[in-house]
Protein backbone atom coordinates (compact mmCIF):
# COMPACT_ATOMS: atom_id res chain seq x y z
CA UNK A 1 0.00 0.00 0.00
CA UNK A 2 2.61 2.45 0.78
CA UNK A 3 4.82 1.65 -2.47
CA UNK A 4 1.83 2.12 -4.61
CA UNK A 5 0.75 5.40 -2.86
CA UNK A 6 3.84 6.71 -2.97
CA UNK A 7 3.83 6.23 -6.98
CA UNK A 8 0.67 7.33 -7.65
CA UNK A 9 1.64 10.84 -5.29
CA UNK A 10 4.78 10.72 -7.60
CA UNK A 11 3.06 10.53 -10.84
CA UNK A 12 0.54 13.29 -10.18
CA UNK A 13 3.00 15.67 -8.78
CA UNK A 14 6.04 15.10 -10.42
CA UNK A 15 4.69 13.63 -13.84
CA UNK A 16 2.09 16.60 -14.25
CA UNK A 17 3.58 19.00 -12.46
CA UNK A 18 0.17 19.36 -9.77
CA UNK A 19 1.50 19.82 -6.07
CA UNK A 20 -1.38 20.94 -2.88
CA UNK A 21 -1.46 25.13 -4.24
CA UNK A 22 -1.94 24.29 -7.89
CA UNK A 23 -5.69 24.76 -9.18
CA UNK A 24 -7.11 22.36 -11.92
CA UNK A 25 -5.38 23.82 -14.94
CA UNK A 26 -3.13 20.71 -15.28
CA UNK A 27 -4.88 17.50 -16.72
CA UNK A 28 -4.02 13.67 -16.69
CA UNK A 29 -4.24 10.02 -16.58
CA UNK A 30 -2.32 8.12 -13.60
CA UNK A 31 -3.51 4.35 -14.76
CA UNK A 32 -2.79 1.90 -12.40
CA UNK A 33 -3.10 -1.97 -12.67
CA UNK A 34 -2.74 -4.70 -10.50
CA UNK A 35 -2.15 -8.42 -10.42
CA UNK A 36 -1.53 -11.77 -8.19
CA UNK A 37 0.26 -13.91 -8.55
CA UNK A 38 0.97 -17.52 -7.25
CA UNK A 39 4.46 -19.09 -7.05
CA UNK A 40 5.09 -23.14 -7.16
CA UNK A 41 5.57 -23.30 -3.76
CA UNK A 42 2.03 -21.33 -2.63
CA UNK A 43 3.37 -18.10 -2.02
CA UNK A 44 1.65 -14.99 -3.47
CA UNK A 45 2.83 -11.40 -4.41
CA UNK A 46 1.18 -8.50 -6.13
CA UNK A 47 2.56 -6.96 -9.30
CA UNK A 48 1.44 -3.22 -9.70
CA UNK A 49 1.85 -0.68 -12.22
CA UNK A 50 1.36 2.86 -12.04
CA UNK A 51 1.64 4.73 -15.61
CA UNK A 52 1.42 8.27 -17.13
CA UNK A 53 1.65 10.17 -19.63
CA UNK A 54 3.57 13.14 -17.83
CA UNK A 55 6.77 14.85 -18.69
CA UNK A 56 9.87 13.91 -16.32
CA UNK A 57 11.74 16.35 -14.21
CA UNK A 58 14.93 15.53 -13.25
CA UNK A 59 15.22 16.26 -9.32
CA UNK A 60 16.58 20.31 -8.53
CA UNK A 61 20.15 20.17 -7.64
CA UNK A 62 21.57 20.96 -4.05
CA UNK A 63 20.17 20.18 -0.68
CA UNK A 64 16.65 19.23 0.18
CA UNK A 65 13.89 17.12 2.43
CA UNK A 66 12.30 15.67 -0.88
CA UNK A 67 13.56 12.86 -2.71
CA UNK A 68 13.26 10.34 -0.82
CA UNK A 69 10.01 8.62 -2.80
CA UNK A 70 11.89 5.93 -4.85
CA UNK A 71 13.84 5.01 -1.33
CA UNK A 72 10.62 4.08 0.35
CA UNK A 73 9.21 1.91 -2.46
CA UNK A 74 12.21 0.09 -2.36
CA UNK A 75 12.02 -0.87 1.01
CA UNK A 76 8.03 -1.46 0.91
CA UNK A 77 8.58 -4.02 -2.38
CA UNK A 78 10.23 -6.77 -3.48
CA UNK A 79 11.28 -4.74 -6.56
CA UNK A 80 10.57 -1.70 -8.04
CA UNK A 81 11.51 -0.85 -11.48
CA UNK A 82 10.98 2.41 -13.39
CA UNK A 83 10.86 3.23 -17.37
CA UNK A 84 11.12 6.75 -18.49
CA UNK A 85 10.26 7.93 -22.37
CA UNK A 86 8.77 10.16 -24.38
CA UNK A 87 5.41 8.92 -23.15
CA UNK A 88 5.60 9.26 -19.93
CA UNK A 89 6.48 7.01 -16.96
CA UNK A 90 5.58 3.44 -15.99
CA UNK A 91 6.34 2.17 -12.03
CA UNK A 92 6.63 -1.66 -11.82
CA UNK A 93 6.06 -2.58 -8.29
CA UNK A 94 6.68 -6.33 -6.99
CA UNK A 95 5.42 -6.88 -3.61
CA UNK A 96 7.34 -8.75 -1.08
CA UNK A 97 6.14 -12.53 -1.38
CA UNK A 98 4.28 -13.90 1.49
CA UNK A 99 3.29 -17.86 1.95
CA UNK A 100 -0.67 -19.13 1.21
CA UNK A 101 -2.73 -19.20 4.28
CA UNK A 102 -2.98 -22.60 5.83
CA UNK A 103 -6.52 -24.35 4.54
CA UNK A 104 -6.85 -21.93 1.57
CA UNK A 105 -7.43 -24.01 -2.04
CA UNK A 106 -7.87 -21.06 -4.04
Amino acid sequence: MLAISEAVSNSVEHGYGITATDVAAHSGLVEVTADLKRSTTGARHVELTVRDAGAWREPAPGPTTRGHGLVLMRAAAADIQVRRSGDGTLVRIIGKPVPERPGRNS
